[in-house]
């Protein structure tokens, strides 16, 4: 006998559950795909981020390439420009620009405008010659500029935004140096009587000779002039009426060629110091591991540098000299007799290009400088020939009492 299956009718509440059971299914088939299309959509925006950076940091580097080099703004009558390591010498034309090295040269009734692209500017006197020493710069903003005036006068603007607390800006003589930021001042030099003339209209001037200084609580202040006549440095006193007319007129000059950053330069550092966090784990950027090495190299560099200096300086006792130098110029060296290309050598380790204290005492000696890295690290040797680190702090201190100029 056949047996017959039961049938049951379907209830509302059967179909209701199948259609759930379907719409589940259907959103499970579709979120993998809506997860795709989200990250398809995010991945050109993410791209585009990548991209816009990257140009920013790309333009950012181009402009940074511009800090050494100074750009002639105008010129006046004859103006020549010898290049780093050549005899013949160009006509200079506004739009040309000057590097380490490079010499330009003022005709009578001629002058000529340098401009930098944070705003500082100098103006070059007829009759002057000029020669780039130093212009360094690190990505923590920190600047290192030195001129030399051979012959002639130059008027000099710094801009307020020159730099950090460990930027440095001299304008040198064969006698004396200038160290600044943050004012206007000329520097001036007879070549035949060997006399260095500062004049100061904003701001104050360090102003030092390898024997004497105004320097610290001494500086000179703006409406003041003082010369040295050779490494004698004289009193200082009020600028004359001529001196404040020229003071006037040439600071003026120097506004007119002043260059502003642009916002977007402004824009590109700040988008720099975010992207610089990560980007410095593969060693991009200024708090890189790489530039932490390169600091290291830099200041073995400086240490053998200062082994060379050691030996110049005792040699002189070869010469029939019972004691050391009683002063050295801090740039050129003179008294030591070292040979141009030598001392070039010795002086690339330093900052400014220079030493910044010799010390006679006695028998013996004691010789500062401050390396190129970017902590300024201070070093000193003495007649034994021992190099130490000493404090950054300590040194500048001493500086402001005795010696030779310091960094400001």
């Amino acid at each position: 006998m056949a047996i017959k299956q039961s049938t049951r009718l379907e209830t509302p509440d059967d179909a209701m559950n199948a259609a759930l059971g379907k719409m589940s299914a259907a959103r499970s088939r579709k979120a993998p795909q809506r997860k795709a299309n989200n990250g398809a959509q995010w991945k050109p925006v993410a791209l585009g981020v990548v991209v816009v950076v990257g140009l920013l940091l790309l333009d950012l580097y181009r402009r940074e390439g511009a800090e050494y080099r100074a750009l002639v703004a105008s010129t006046s009558g004859q103006v020549w420009m010898q290049p780093a390591g050549k005899q013949a010498t160009v006509y200079v034309a506004k739009g040309a620009s000057l590097s380490k090295d490079d010499t330009i040269v003022t005709g009578a009734n001629s002058n000529a405008v340098l401009a930098f692209p944070e705003g500082s500017t100098l103006v070059l006197e007829p009759n002057t010659t000029f020669k780039v020493r130093v212009m360094d710069y690190d990505r923590n903003g920190k600047r290192d500029r030195s001129f030399m005036v051979s012959a002639g006068k130059v008027w000099s603007s710094v801009a307020e935004g020159y730099g950090a607390n460990r930027s440095q800006m001299d304008i040198c003589t064969p006698t004396a140096v200038a160290a600044v930021r943050g004012t206007v001042y000329s520097v001036g030099y007879d070549a035949r009587s060997r006399a260095t003339s500062v004049g100061v209209q904003r701001g104050k001037v360090g102003f030092a000779t390898p024997t004497a200084r105004y320097d610290g609580a001494s500086a000179l202040e703006a409406g003041r002039s003082a010369t040295a006549a050779g490494y004698r440095l004289g009193n200082h006193q009020q600028m004359t009426a001529e001196q404040l007319q020229d003071a006037i007129h040439y600071e003026k000059l120097l506004a007119e060629s002043k260059t502003k950053p642009s916002g977007i330069e402004a824009f590109e550092k700040k988008v720099a110091d975010v992207a610089y966090v990560p980007l410095g784990w593969i060693g991009v950027g200024p708090k890189s591991w790489i530039t932490r090495s390169f600091d290291t190299s830099i200041r073995q560099r400086t240490v053998q540098a200062m082994k060379q200096l050691h030996f110049h300086i005792v040699s002189t006792q070869n010469e029939g000299q019972a004691e050391f130098p009683e002063f050295v110029n801090p740039v050129t060296l003179e008294e030591l007799r070292i040979a141009e290309r030598d001392r070039d050598q010795i002086m690339l380790s330093f900052a400014g290009g220079r030493i910044e204290l010799y010390q006679q005492y006695g028998r013996g000696y004691r010789l500062t400088v401050f390396s190129k890295d970017t902590q300024r690290t201070a070093y000193e040797v003495n007649d034994r020939g021992k190099i130490e680190r000493v404090d950054p702090i300590k040194a500048r201190t001493l500086l402001e009492y005795t010696g030779i100029t310091g960094s400001y």
